[in-house]
This record gives C-alpha cells, sequence and structure tokens, in this order.
C-alpha cells in the first residue's frame, strides 16, 4: 500500500471487489473499462457491477480503520507519556519498544492470571528485565509509573468486536451463497431466517453437511491455519472482552484481528468463486 494506513483506499487494498452482474464472480480490477475476469462482461467500475462485501461489512471497514488511527495515536501518546514519567524518575532515556513490550508483558500477565502476589512479582520482574532496574525502590516507583489506569487504551476493544462481527458478516453471506447454489434461493432464504439469531456457530453446524471432509477443512484448503484463528477470535477474545474492560487487549493484538479480518475478504471471495468455478 501506498501512502498512510491512516487514509486507506478499501478498493486499492482489495478489500473492495466487484461482483460480475452476469456470473457472480469476485474480482479486483485496476483498468478501466472494467472486465470480468471469469465472464469477459466488460462494463463501467461499480456502475456497471456490484461490490462485495456488502455494505454493512464496508461500513464496519471503514469504521475499522478510523478507529485504528486514533488507537495508533493514543498507543503512542501512552507510551511517551511513560518514557517522559520514567525519564523523570530515573534520570535516564528509555526505547519507545521497550515500552511498548512491557505494555504487552503487564497485558500478558493480567490475561494469564495466578494469584495476586505472583502476578505482582511477574510485574516487578518484567520491569526490572525491560528498563534494566534491580533496587527494590525503582522497580516500585516504574510500577506505579506502567501500571497507572492512565495507560489504558480503551478503543482496542471496539476495533476487535467490529473486526469479529466483520468476519462473521462475511461468511454469512457466503453461506447464503453456498446454499442457494447446492439448493435453492427459497431453501436458501428460509434456512437464513431460520438460524437469524443463532451464533456463528449454529451456522457451522448445518454448513458442514455441504462439504465431504468438513468445512475447516474446505476453508484451510484456502487459507490454512484460518479457521482455528478464527475460532479462537469468536471464542476467547470477543467473548472475554465483551465481559471484561480494555485492560486485557493490547494495541499488537488489535493489528493482529484487523489482518485476519482483511484476510477473510480474500477468503470469502475464493470460496464463493469456487462454487461458480465447479459448475464450469
Amino acid at each position: 500500500m501506498s501512502g498512510d494506513q491512516n487514509d486507506i483506499s478499501l478498493y486499492e487494498e482489495g478489500l473492495l471487489k466487484h461482483v460480475c452482474p452476469r456470473c457472480n464472480f469476485i474480482f479486483k480490477h485496476s483498468t478501466y473499462p472494467v472486465e470480468c475476469t471469469n465472464c469477459g462482461l466488460v462494463g463501467r467500475g461499480f456502475v456497471t457491477f456490484g461490490y462485495f462485501p456488502n455494505i454493512e461489512a464496508v461500513d464496519i471497514l471503514y469504521s475499522v480503520f478510523e478507529l485504528r488511527k486514533h488507537a495508533k495515536s493514543k498507543q503512542n501518546e501512552i507510551i511517551k507519556k511513560i518514557m517522559f514519567k520514567l525519564r523523570e524518575a530515573f534520570n535516564r532515556d528509555y526505547d519507545f519498544s521497550k515500552i511498548d513490550a512491557l505494555l504487552g508483558d503487564f497485558i500478558d500477565i493480567m490475561n494469564d492470571p495466578k494469584n495476586l502476589e505472583e502476578d505482582s512479582q511477574r510485574r516487578i520482574n518484567a520491569i526490572k528485565v525491560r528498563l534494566n532496574l534491580e533496587h527494590e525502590e525503582q522497580t516500585e516507583r516504574a510500577y506505579s509509573i506502567v501500571g497507572s489506569g492512565d495507560n489504558i487504551n480503551r478503543l482496542n476493544k471496539s476495533i476487535v468486536i467490529l473486526c469479529a462481527s466483520l468476519i462473521e458478516i462475511v461468511f454469512k453471506e457466503y453461506m447464503f451463497k453456498l446454499i442457494e447454489h447446492r439448493t435453492t434461493k427459497f431453501t436458501a432464504q428460509k434456512l437464513a431466517d431460520m438460524l437469524k439469531h443463532h451464533t456463528v456457530e449454529g451456522y457451522l453446524s448445518q454448513i458442514d453437511i455441504f462439504f465431504e471432509k468438513g468445512f475447516k477443512t474446505e476453508m484451510n484448503a484456502f487459507r490454512s491455519g484460518f479457521y482455528d484463528k478464527w475460532a479462537s477470535l469468536r471464542k476467547n477474545e470477543r467473548n472475554k472482552l465483551i465481559h471484561k474492560n480494555s485492560i486485557h487487549i493490547s494495541f499488537k493484538k488489535v493489528e493482529e484481528v484487523i489482518a485476519l479480518a482483511k484476510e477473510s475478504i480474500d477468503l470469502f471471495s475464493n470460496l464463493s468463486n469456487s462454487l461458480i468455478s465447479n459448475t464450469q
């Protein structure tokens, strides 16, 4: 991508694709006039062709990247504030990456709790390693600076929840196409209505019957490891976050989840296209 990710173009990033109205193939095209790479239909961009993912997913994508811009700015602000306070306390400069890593250590400990005393000692050990401090008075002072509630990036939680929702939307769009392709549009709509209030697990239990080796195997054939990373996001990160506060998620995790959401666009467009390829 050229330029700053803050000014992301969904189309340039391959996150907004054309959908051919004649053959339903999903593709990215960079020249005009636009030509479907499957059936050869020529047209005027999104005037002639539809787009993938749907408008709800596109809106979420723009929201995610706008929030990411502010979350990154907030994260930088937090780290620089800690650097300044540590310089005041110990009369030495600390590298940006070390403070970033130390904040990550604190969050990892928060997400893998033992007991109050042990967790406190784990944080102190992290401070000693990252900041090269030995004296108890120094480590306690650094603890109070780094562990302050002012150092929580409260935008991270919203981004993770939005990304999880985005993947679900794109998946459900694909599932409807799959069922319609294997049965009828009427059957697909009836099943979609029946599952409307179900979790993704309910959808997955239905979709498995359409694949000889199961949907997980089908998905991993297109993008190895995606299924398990998506399952972890659904069952662990998002559900835990809804019931916990923002202190449990790092900006590093935000970047990982955004990458997974972007990956889902390619994955489900390829899976959708495989339905067309299998009939030709």
